[in-house]
């Protein structure tokens, strides 16, 4: 029986994994880390200017960044 609920535990939190970090799409282009479900957007909140000039620095002229979370 507890080997059941195991099993069943660990599919539930594969379920979850998978929708919280989804796997990022051949060819996208490097960025910064991102936040599950919200992505970068909180990042952005306070001076989006200033905090994409930095990532431009650190990434090059093309950033790939996720603004909440799509399938």
């Amino acid at each position: 029986m507890w080997i059941e609920i195991l099993v069943f535990v660990a599919c539930i939190i594969g379920i979850f994994w998978r929708k919280l970090f989804p796997k990022i799409p051949k060819g996208f282009p490097r960025g910064p880390a991102r936040l599950p479900i919200v992505g970068h957007l909180p990042l952005l909140a306070k001076d989006p200017l200033r905090k994409l000039d930095s990532w431009i620095a650190k990434y090059g002229k093309v950033v790939g960044l996720r603004l909440g979370s799509f399938e």
